[in-house]
């Protein structure tokens, strides 16, 4: 995910792994699973670099996360 604010992008790496185990599957709602199980973990491994372009000097900060398991869609609030 990149998200570009003024001079300034974001991006977020996310991990997802594919499967749900099967004993959790069975328990839950097939319909509260689209979002995954789990939580976003954040990992840990920040980065940031430059991006020289002849017209503009953008700034790129990033995060990496492990995100819910199973996950096939992702709902994003920008506050």
């Amino acid at each position: 995910i990149s998200i570009r604010i003024a001079y300034s992008i974001y991006e977020y790496i996310l991990v997802m792994p594919k499967y749900i185990p099967k004993f959790i599957e069975s328990k839950i709602d097939s319909k509260d699973l689209e979002y995954g199980y789990g939580d976003f973990i954040d990992l840990k491994r920040d980065y940031i670099r430059e991006c020289d372009d002849k017209e503009i000097n953008l700034n790129i900060q990033g995060k990496v996360l492990l995100g819910p398991s199973g996950t096939s869609k992702i709902r994003l609030e920008v506050r």
